[in-house]
């Protein structure tokens, strides 16, 4: 199909009047403004495709045509106006890192409004459809022909989007998008696509001349943290820039390494930062840096940017980008990544007709929210197969893609969907999921939110359940153990009865939570923690009210097919955490009723992994119908107020098919049809801000493409409407069930990796003739409203007969998967005399119809009567017990019975299964009261697997020269045979395997009716790991089709790997030699520890034969970390920031912004932080200072500090009184000079432990927030700067013209508004306006030479504009002696920042300065800033640094004679060196640590072979003389007689020597007999 600007959607800005044929009922509606998908080769297409033949063989090959372009369907600027949807129209590749956005004046959550005439420029990686904030984008990228003296305006960047005859010159499909802008009346085409790291401009300026790309790296959507660049030049002489950003978004912050290269070489760059623009300075760091890249174009000249995106490294960005796009032309990046789009889309095949999609708006609507499913989680994984964990190690991700970025509470319900079209996504998405909590677990902290992540995300509840998801549809997840404790930790303990919700700790979130964490806890054997979560997750039914509706006006008043529905009963809040508690009932139709985006209707359906349980605490499917019917307004169906379903959220996403759940399947295919196809009744909005309840397109082709304030969540809604809109969505997300509904298509083939293809038909599907009357699958009859992954994934055809009418297909089949059917039934029904451990018996692992596993009935007021182990099975009625198998009851105790069904059922495929054996007590059965005749009578369920296929392995190795030579079982259970007889190949088509390395061959033989035995064969072409799966033809078995058989290899869920040999295990055992060698000494004591406990696991790994490729893979990963992360120990003088801990309480402690940067607070008595390994020895002590904030009102009035060595309850050192500061805001720095006494239990090496303490009254909780600790010496080195605070100038606080303050005015001050109080650290100069000067006389620099000034300030761009300061020395007349820019700070007071200038000519002496105060005012904008202090720099003397790195300059060439660790380490500590002996601004103290990281590091060096001697000589004098020979124990004897012997005069040759004597000794040692 064509489309207008090659495939494009185009906007057009004037509305288009016309009547919809799903609103010819409600009157002619004008839309507003939208990218139609309308034209007569649709129609054409449509018409035609209505005659072509349904249904076909589920592995038919496809006929040989033209391939498909699906990116024509897509439409990017679907959900792109206004709160309708806030997705972007931005570029990027499938699942892609880069997501290039534009950003419009004004914009929505992801940057761009589609209404808006004014574009600023291109976001390089944003989340679309995210609610909250917003994932409005980081680092903007600006074409301009503007040229800048200073710091670009963010104004400056607006340029309008050109128009003709109103339409817009902006168009978009997948991959790719391009707009005409205008800027000044010069033209400006501008492009851009991305491949998946990599954002790709093309910038087109009209005019010849000064054209420039701005790199605005403080641009981002929720503040930015941090930033970094260094200017360089390419080896084609383009300009780069790399570096990282860090930034918050939501929950977490986040961090990313970039690396970008012009396409053209500029004629000069500038850079931005604290100090303003620089045509200079090639690198910048803080909050708000940048790039100005200038060109001398030509007329029509394309200008471009490639901007790679990197989580591991800046290093890492380049190597992907010369990967990606190296060498590549930006029509060739978007021709592969619109391949990418089309291989990925064609996955699913939609047939529509004329009578179903006239307009061709549902395709195209189809394939827009398949396109938005390829949108997040992102591709983490660098094109060298390493991701980031949370934990900052970096790991290699064998095998499979690592994807991060994550909304699970928007979009846990997403993952399944994801699942049924996409399989081999799903499976590595889930796989990263569990990769993203072992990370945590990894890192010892207590949440996934306060590590930093590798991308931008949003929240994480849930995620137990998108785990157990996979795990229930069979996919086998690596490193669930190490997941598993951060999993727990994060779903937290029990949740309290009165608080019903989905998030923080609300009891319907922890409930589902719990849910997943049993499903989970079964995949690893830890069946007591599955049990007890098991139960949790029913902990929901504990409040659940069955009168919460008796009273509420509009349920008693319901008639139809809602009457009665005051009697079945809602969820609502107990009184108190008590089970026995009274009910709080609320409004339940009420928005305002304390849960979290949504009502009590709403929300009582959350807990979809129970939905039986809901049904059976309402009364059964026909109360529960009341309900359903009653929530959707269904006995008032011109009454939109009455409809209480919420379209606009994720809390009942699932709802329309609810109504499978209670018997009226008709209903759910009324509601999802019409739900994307027509108005539906709407009455809330998903923000809670209420909306006139009337008809209203939910989904739609155009901007306003999702209902108002229905945001896209990353995909969930997208999930939501191909899922339905295919005829499966799965309600049950942590299950294996797809519910069905009426597909919007006549044709639906989803192409599975592999071959298979799962096809569902629906012929004649249309607004008129949307109700399921039959349905079979495979050919067989399909009663059941559900399907499993395993069914959808082994292919076939679910084929519907549609009508007009509501039919009963489906209302008695049997029920999905639900949590009643595996826990008690007294934990919904606990005053009932009878009970049963479970409600369903499942077939055996045997797979032939035997039932293994009992149910217990137990009874209580009462027993059973008879001796225990007697047979009671005369005593129940039972019946609907399937033909082979016999009811049997057992007594197991005096008040319990064990159910159990003997022998083998005569047919046990999967709708064999059934809900109707029923299971009655006789009275006789019991002594003593008899229960009644409901108690009695219990429905039971069985379940049968169906045939499955079992592999002896899924994992196959090539050798060391990528030979393959593997065997493999496979094992068919289920009553499938093989064909054929035994032995002979089964060449001829019958097993094949999809995805096999083309340098393999795999013979297939029948061993016998039920196992076979496939040989590979071959060498590997492929280097890397790769999945395939095996194909059966319906010719390759007897008693089955293909299609019906299910398990491991044959899905994508669950492939084979064949992986080329790993050298991880010789890999790790390499850096275990090395690194178990390495000593403490010079070391800090926390890096040290790292390393240690990282040798520890490696020993572990590498002691166990059979530890996976990724224990070794993860675990050499975590070695590999700790070696490059051991540092030398720090100066013990150090300022020891609070927030910079070794270890610390946890609980309630917290960092925090605050005093000079990050502090910790939460601080309450008993907490502590702890410093490892300080040691004074190097020069005498002389005090303790502590840099802190208190607050009267909250914090103890005896707020204390104790000083312990060896542990938090060591021995006391000193105790330190805190007195308050009077505000958490108001830092102080409190010394206090050390006695003798404590001085001397301070000696040596210790572990320092600062215990806070205090005594709370009260409405009191803290004991302080601490900045900094710091121990002082009495040989203190010389000072390297002088700082003055600019509130010294008076004595307390207060204004300068006040009097009694000391001051002059005219002579020490300008004037009146100039006052000084409270501040950050201590206190500040305020009330600074534009004029205003001040002087500080006497500043005393003696006969250092001052180089730099340094001035930290506060100014908000709300309340400050180009804020500036003068700097006059002496007097205050001529030309300033220097200026100090002050760029913006934040947007309200309390943000500081440090600016920086180098002094024209250095300064000695003593001097008098002057501050003039310079700014714009405006009315809103009349200050110059709040100053802090200021500080001059001095001089630097380089030479000892420089002598040093002489001296060591030669070791690089005797590396090989080090440990690597150790080595290492001293290579970092000279390159650091050097980089301070380069650096002109360098500080005495910069270069005094640089010497003595130096120093040490050089120092510490030994050669390795020294170390392997005493490694051997442990391990030669632990052997006992009694234990060997007399003659090799002499022997080895000698050898320690040896290596004892030598000493610092030895030479390596003769350590050589005597380690070789030492093994030869010891290794030859005979045992004693």
């Amino acid at each position: 199909m064509d489309t207008p600007s090659g495939g494009c959607y185009l906007h057009r800005m004037t509305a288009l009047s016309f009547q919809d044929p799903a609103e010819a009922n409600i009157g002619t509606s004008i839309r507003a403004p939208r990218p139609r998908l309308v034209a007569l080769t649709v129609a054409l297409a449509l018409v035609s495709s209505a005659v072509l033949p349904l249904a076909g063989p589920a592995n038919a090959a496809h006929a040989a045509t033209d391939p498909t372009d699906y990116t024509q369907y897509v439409n990017p600027f679907i959900g792109t106006e206004g709160d309708h949807g806030q997705d972007g129209p931005g570029a990027f590749a499938p699942y892609g890192l880069a997501t290039v956005t534009p950003t419009t004046t004004p914009g929505n959550h992801v940057g761009y409004e589609y209404t808006a005439s004014t574009l600023r420029g291109f976001t390089n990686i944003a989340l679309d459809g995210v609610g909250g904030g917003g994932g409005a984008g980081d680092v903007l990228v600006v074409p301009t022909y503007g040229s800048y003296t200073s710091r670009p305006s963010t104004s400056s960047y607006d340029k309008t989007i050109r128009t003709s005859d109103d339409v817009k010159d902006e168009s978009a499909t997948a991959g790719y998008y391009r707009v005409g802008l205008d800027e000044s009346g010069k033209g400006i085409d501008a492009q851009v696509t991305a491949a998946t790291r990599t954002g790709v401009h093309d910038y087109a300026f009209d005019a010849g001349g000064h054209a420039a790309l701005v790199v605005d790296l403080k641009h981002t959507g929720n503040g930015r943290k941090a930033t970094d660049l260094v200017i360089g030049t390419s080896a084609g002489g383009n300009t780069t820039i790399s570096g990282s950003f860090t930034g918050f978004f939501y929950n977490s912050s986040y961090k990313l390494f970039y690396y970008a290269e012009t396409t053209a070489p500029t004629s000069s760059v500038q850079t931005w930062g604290a100090g303003g623009l620089s045509s200079t300075a090639t690198k910048q760091d803080g909050t708000d840096i940048g790039a100005v890249l200038n060109f001398d174009a030509a007329a029509g000249e394309h200008l471009g940017l490639r901007f790679t995106l990197s989580p591991v490294s800046a290093a890492q960005a380049e190597r992907d980008a010369a990967v990606e796009v190296g060498g590549k032309t930006f029509d060739e990046v978007r021709a592969a990544t619109k391949d990418e789009w089309n291989d990925r889309l064609g996955k699913v095949e939609v047939d529509a007709t004329a009578a179903n999609d006239p307009t061709g708006d549902l395709k195209a609507q189809f394939y827009t929210h398949l396109y938005r499913l390829g949108g997040t989680p992102m591709n983490a994984t660098s094109t060298d197969g390493t991701y980031r964990g949370a934990d900052g190690v970096i790991y290699e991700a064998t095998g499979y893609t690592h994807y991060d970025s994550w909304s699970l509470w928007d979009d846990f319900h997403k993952y399944a969907a994801v699942a049924s079209v996409f399989p081999d996504v799903y499976r590595d998405v889930v796989q990263s999921l569990v990769d993203l909590y072992a990370s945590v677990a990894e890192s010892g902290k207590g949440s996934v939110g306060s590590l930093v992540q590798s991308v931008p995300t949003v929240r994480w509840e849930r995620a137990p359940v998108v785990v157990a998801d996979a795990i229930s549809k069979g996919v086998q997840l690596q490193g669930l153990e190490q997941a598993y404790p951060a999993l727990v930790a994060q779903t937290g303990s029990s949740a309290s009865l009165t608080n019903l919700n989905s998030v923080s700790g609300g009891l319907l979130g922890y409930s589902y939570d719990a849910y997943g964490l049993s499903v989970i806890a079964d995949a690893i054997g830890e069946t007591a923690d599955a049990e007890h979560y098991r139960v949790e997750g029913a902990r929901w039914a504990k409040a659940f009210d069955k009168n919460a509706l008796k009273k509420d006006a509009n349920a008693t008043a319901a008639t139809g097919v809602a009457e009665g529905v005051d009697e079945v009963g809602l969820m609502m809040p107990r009184s108190s955490n008590d089970e026995s508690a009274d009910f709080t009932v609320k409004n339940p139709e009420s928005w305002s009723s304390g849960l979290y985006q949504g009502t009590f209707w709403q929300y009582n359906w959350y807990d979809a992994q129970d939905l039986g349980g809901m049904v059976d605490l309402m009364g059964g499917k026909e109360d529960a119908a009341k309900a359903v019917n009653y929530f959707f307004g269904n006995q008032a169906p011109d009454d939109c107020s009455r409809n209480l379903h919420l379209f606009a959220n994720e809390i009942s996403v699932h709802a329309p098919f609810l109504f499978n759940y209670v018997g009226e399947p008709a209903n759910t295919q009324d509601w999802t049809y019409r739900a994307v196809t027509e108005p539906v009744c709407v009455r809330y909005t998903a923000d809670g801000s209420g909306t006139t309840p009337s008809k209203r397109m939910v989904f739609q082709n155009d901007p306003k493409g999702l209902l108002q304030t229905m945001d896209n969540d990353a995909g969930t809604m997208s999930g939501y409407f191909v899922s339905s809109a295919i005829g499966l969505y799965p309600v049950m997300a942590g299950g294996d069930s797809f519910q069905i509904t009426t597909p919007i298509f006549d044709r639906t083939t989803i192409n599975y990796p592999g071959g298979k293809e799962f096809v569902v038909e629906a012929p004649g599907v249309s607004t008129t003739n949307h109700f399921i009357q039959s349905a079979t699958l495979n050919g067989q009859p399909l009663d059941r409203t559900w399907l499993t992954a395993a069914e959808m994934n082994a292919g076939g055809v679910l084929h519907f007969t549609m009508g007009s009418s509501p039919s009963s297909w489906g209302a008695d089949g049997i029920e999905a998967d639900s949590l009643d059917d595996h826990v008690s039934s007294a934990l919904y029904h606990p005053t009932e005399a009878v009970s049963t451990t479970s409600q369903v018996f499942e077939e055996s692992g045997a797979n032939d119809g035997s039932i293994d596993d009992a149910i217990s009935v137990k009874v209580s007021g009462a027993t059973f009567a008879g001796e225990i182990g007697s047979d009671l099975s005369s005593q129940v009625d039972v019946t609907g017990v399937p033909k082979g198998l016999t009811l049997v009851a057992t007594k197991s105790g005096e008040n319990s019975v064990e159910l159990t069904l003997a022998g083998t059922a005569a047919r046990h495929l999967v709708d064999d299964s059934t809900d109707a054996l029923a299971v009655t007590f006789e009275p006789a059965a019991f002594s003593g009261t008899v229960p009644s005749a409901d108690e009695r009578a219990l429905a039971l369920k069985i379940r049968y697997s169906g045939h499955r296929l079992t592999p002896s392995t899924t994992e196959l190795t090539a050798d060391a020269k990528g030979d393959v030579r593997s065997t493999i079982d496979l094992t068919l259970s289920g009553g499938a045979t093989f064909a054929g007889k035994n032995r002979p190949a089964l060449s001829n088509g019958e097993v094949t395997f999809p995805g096999l390395d083309k340098g393999v061959t795999a013979a297939v033989r029948r061993m016998s009716d039920t196992t076979a035995q496939v040989t590979f064969k071959g060498k590997l072409e492929n280097p890397a790991s790769t999945n395939f799966t095996l194909l059966l033809a319906d010719s390759a078995l007897e008693g089955a089709t293909a299609a019906q058989v299910t398990g491991a290899g044959t899905t994508a869920l669950v492939p084979f790997t064949l992986s080329p040999s790993s050298g991880t295990r010789a890999e790790l055992q390499t850096l275990f030699d090395d690194a178990r060698l390495v000593t403490a000494d010079g070391y800090s004591a926390a890096t040290f520890a790292k390393l240690e406990a990282a040798v520890a696991k490696a020993a572990s790994a590498l002691a166990d034969e059979n530890s996976s490729e990724r224990t070794l893979s993860t675990t050499a990963a975590l070695l590999r970390v700790a070696a490059d992360g051991l540092a030398i120990a720090g100066d013990s003088y150090r300022v020891l920031q609070a927030e910079s801990y070794d270890q610390w309480s946890g609980g309630s402690l917290k960092t925090e912004s605050g005093g000079s940067g990050t502090t910790v607070g939460g601080i309450s008595p008993g907490a502590w932080l702890a410093f490892r390994g300080l040691d004074f020895s190097a020069s005498p002590l002389k005090s303790l200072v502590v840099e802190y904030s208190h607050n009267p009102g909250t914090a103890s009035a005896s707020s204390a500090v104790e000083v312990r060595t060896g542990s938090a309850t060591g021995p006391l050192v000193t105790r330190i009184p805190l007195p308050t500061t009077n505000g958490w805001a108001n830092y102080t720095k409190l010394a206090r000079e050390l006695t003798a006494d404590e001085i001397a239990k301070l000696a040596g090496v210790n572990d320092v432990y600062f215990v806070f303490t205090g005594a709370l009254a009260s409405g009191q909780s803290w004991v302080a927030n601490v900045d900094s600790l710091r121990f002082t010496s009495a040989a203190d080195a010389a000072a390297t700067s002088k700082t003055v605070q600019f509130e010294s100038i008076r004595a307390g606080y207060g204004m300068l013209n006040a009097a009694g303050s000391g001051l002059t005015e005219g002579t020490d001050f300008s004037g009146a508004d100039l006052k000084t109080e409270a501040g950050s650290v201590g206190g500040q100069l305020a009330g600074t306006k534009n004029g205003a000067w001040i002087r500080y006389g006497g500043v005393e620099l003696g006969d250092r030479s001052a180089i730099t000034l340094n001035v930290r300030y506060d100014a908000p761009a709300t309340k400050v504009a180009d804020g500036r300061i003068d700097i006059y020395l002496d007097e205050m007349s001529g030309d300033p002696f220097v200026t100090v820019p002050l760029t913006a700070t934040g947007s309200s007071w309390g943000t500081y920042s440090t600016a920086t200038v180098t002094l024209p000519s250095a300064i000695t002496g003593t001097r008098a300065v002057y501050f003039a105060l310079e700014s714009t005012p405006t009315a809103t904008q009349p200050y110059v800033g709040n100053l802090d202090w200021f500080s001059f720099e001095y001089d630097v003397d380089k030479t000892a640094l420089q002598t040093a790195i002489t001296k060591y300059s030669t070791l690089s060439a005797d590396a090989g004679l080090y440990l690597v660790t150790d080595f290492a380490v001293f290579v970092r500590a000279f390159d650091a060196a050097q980089s301070v002996d380069a650096d002109p601004a360098a500080t005495t103290g910069g270069v005094a640590e640089a010497l003595r990281v130096l120093n040490v590091a050089a120092g510490h060096l030994q050669w390795k072979v020294i170390k392997q001697v005493a490694d051997w000589n442990a391990k030669a004098e632990a052997v006992e003389a009694d234990d060997v020979t007399a003659v090799s124990y002499r022997k080895l004897q000698n050898a320690i007689a040896a290596a004892d012997a030598l000493d610092a005069t030895s030479t390596h040759d003769e350590y050589v020597a005597a380690l070789a004597r030492l093994i030869w000794a010891y290794e030859r040692l005979v045992e004693a007999k």
